[in-house]
């Protein structure tokens, strides 16, 4: 699949996620709950890296750190 294509649907999916994060109301403790739960499904480094920066870029740095 093409980089940018891959790249686009990457900054939807973030973007929609964005969006219900802040109808939802979720907090850090959440974020971080979620966050530790995804990574027993995925523990490459790649995917921690992707989730961190994913909450950095929402506003969620202390759950970033934490995650």
């Amino acid at each position: 699949m093409d980089k940018q294509l891959n790249r686009n649907m990457l900054e939807t999916a973030l973007e929609s996620l964005g969006i219900r994060l802040r109808q939802n109301a979720a907090g850090p403790y959440e974020l971080v709950a979620a966050g530790q739960w995804a990574k027993t499904h995925d523990p490459s480094e790649g995917f921690a890296m992707i989730l961190k920066t994913m909450l950095e870029q929402l506003g969620y740095h202390d759950a970033a750190k934490r995650v």
